[in-house]
């Protein structure tokens, strides 16, 4: 909160008129389901058009500074960002709060690599003879990396590896049980002949009936 009010506070010391977003934000397994508003954001208009910042995801303690959440798309930013007030959205489409919680829950990591060519809204899967396909499309080699969380049970689930041929633009994945569940992807990226592990890029909801 301290970010964005020093950040409205900068903007209108150069005359830029701004405000401060409250809001609902999904980033990771603790967030995929908020139950009131857990974080704000600014919006500031520039050259006549109102733009999002999140000055607080855009810091890291590395003391970088990670520009994805300056001046961010709102088509994107809608994808972790759910203002109380849905007109300071300011997307091209009209989403409901509903529509919010259905979206995939997209880590900063996800961001930060960019890890997909596109980004999908779809972030809910009906199992069909237990197998879900997930359209995805990696920008880059890696090794995909699953847990399944059961909701009904509270426990984390061992999963057989899925399947996705390189150039594919889905995971083909079997679910072991019935019941709902929260789906952990994350990957093994590769950086010249080593690998980075990222365990949390995206969380997925499904149910296997």
């Amino acid at each position: 909160r301290g970010y964005s009010y020093l950040f409205r506070h900068m903007l209108g010391l150069s005359g830029i008129r701004s405000r401060i977003i409250t809001g609902y934000t999904r980033v990771d397994f603790n967030s995929i389901t908020p139950q009131k508003p857990n974080h704000v954001w600014n919006s500031a208009r520039i050259n006549g058009r109102w733009h999002l910042f999140d000055v607080t995801w855009a810091s890291d303690t590395t003391r970088k500074v990670n520009d994805f959440w300056f001046r961010t798309d709102p088509d994107i930013f809608i994808l972790n960002h759910y203002p109380v007030y849905r007109s300071y959205a300011y997307t091209k489409n009209r989403y409901s709060f509903d529509d919010f919680i259905r979206f995939p829950v997209y880590t900063n990591q996800f961001h930060k690599f960019k890890f997909t060519e596109g980004i999908s809204r779809i972030g809910h899967f009906n199992a069909v003879d237990d197998t879900v396909r997930i359209s995805m499309k990696p920008r880059f080699e890696v090794v995909l990396l699953t847990e399944l969380y059961d909701i009904q049970n509270n426990e984390w689930i061992s999963l057989l590896p899925g399947s996705q041929v390189r150039g594919d633009d889905h995971l083909k994945l079997f679910i072991p049980a019935k019941g709902n569940f929260v789906l952990k992807l994350g990957a093994m990226i590769k950086d010249k002949d080593t690998y980075s592990i990222y365990d949390e890029l995206v969380f997925y909801t499904i149910s296997n009936k």
